[in-house]
């Protein structure tokens, strides 16, 4: 079937949905766009998941479900095909245009894990950076910057001009998807993660450290008696810090809320995204700190930032328990530390000559306080 009679067919279901009330067409369009959204996001992963497994029947099985879930999508919304294969060709051209013009520039997107070092990493590429070439979404900039939908309309208000000095952007509130607003630049998207367990212990012992700071998200680290509770009993019963990677990932990849049930399809689609990466770094290597510094021509040192006081040690039996309860965020490490062997391997990507050059400087230069830096909004 063509797409083009398949769009008539559902056009008319929808048209005449009296005379097809048992339709499964007429089902999605009484049920409203949220429904059809969620049809068509969930249809996208099982595709992916067909691709991934080189399985073709089901490939095309999964393809053909997307495909019309896509058209009724395009149909409610009084979009038809004509336009997409408009814009195709639109695309075709600029494409075509585009290999006979230079490179855009790189533009670094890091997303900050919580305790992954992305403090440190932020405050060194700043302050190699000019005031308006970096875009820090976090609530202690803007209270709204930790929500996809307002960070959105922020960028929507801000001018071309503006939005192509941008060399780097970073925050908890930074999702993958973000480069769609910066046309005029290459997205290069990064992101830090570490040990799952060594994680969940400095985020433990940073709660206990500013646990009268009146954040919310340090309410979980008292038990009914207002006391402390020990490492233990907060992260068994914290379900939140369950997996808090990928929840995490999911969340700023996906756009799926934290407290939503984990599933192995969240994790093949995550490490998938992944893949088009341009570096995974990992918080225990020092060297990928360089790697990042060398990037952007960091010529000074700071200390280490938002490094917690140690309240709790790691013990051998609590991290066991911990691994049993967080197999997806271990998954998700385990495959970030072969992504980050693949790239430093890849000679194309001067790694060892990157950091070998930054370590040398380093060596040379002073390490400097890391006092606090005034984040500006664009």
């Amino acid at each position: 079937m063509k797409i083009e009679n398949l769009e008539k067919i559902i056009s008319q279901r929808i048209e005449n949905r009296d005379n097809f009330s048992n339709s499964y067409t007429v089902f999605l369009k009484k049920a409203g766009r949220k429904k059809i959204a969620e049809k068509l996001g969930e249809e996208s992963i099982e595709t992916i998941i067909e691709i991934i497994k080189s399985d073709k029947k089901r490939i095309i099985y999964e393809t053909a479900d997307l495909i019309y879930h896509l058209m009724v999508a395009l149909s409610i919304s009084g979009i038809k095909w004509k336009d997409i294969e408009s814009e195709l060709e639109k695309r075709n051209i600029i494409i075509s245009r585009t290999r006979k013009t230079k490179s855009k520039p790189h533009l670094y997107i890091l997303l900050h894990v919580h305790k992954c070092a992305g403090s440190t990493l932020r405050h060194h590429i700043i302050r190699s950076l000019k005031s308006g070439e970096y875009l820090i979404f976090r609530k202690s900039v803007d209270s709204d910057f930790e929500d996809r939908q307002k960070i959105e309309k922020y960028l929507k208000k801000q001018s071309r001009d503006k939005l192509k000095k941008i060399r780097f952007i970073t925050g908890h509130g930074t999702f993958y998807g973000i480069h769609k607003f910066f046309p005029d630049s290459e997205p290069r998207y990064i992101v830090f993660l570490r040990n799952p367990f060594l994680r969940t212990v400095s985020n433990y012992n940073f709660f206990v450290q500013t646990k009268d700071d009146g954040h919310g998200s340090r309410k979980s680290i008292f038990d009914s008696r207002h006391h402390v509770k020990d490492f233990k009993s907060w992260f068994t019963k914290t379900d939140i810090m369950q997996n808090y990677i990928t929840r995490f990932l999911r969340l700023r990849v996906m756009n799926v809320g934290m407290t939503k049930k984990l599933t192995e399809k969240d994790i093949i689609f995550i490490k998938n995204v992944f893949k088009d990466f341009y570096f995974i770094g990992l918080t225990e290597r020092q060297e990928d700190y360089l790697f990042l510094y060398g990037l952007f021509g960091v010529k000074r040192f700071y200390e280490d930032r938002n490094v917690s006081v140690r309240y709790y040690e790691p013990g051998r039996q609590d991290e066991i328990i911990f691994k049993k309860m967080n197999q997806f965020d271990y998954e998700i490490y385990e495959d970030s530390i072969q992504l980050n062997k693949k790239f430093r391997l890849n000679k194309k990507n001067n790694y060892n000559k990157v950091v070998g050059k930054v370590r040398k400087m380093r060596g040379k230069t002073k390490i400097l306080k890391n006092k606090y830096k005034k984040i500006e909004r664009l």
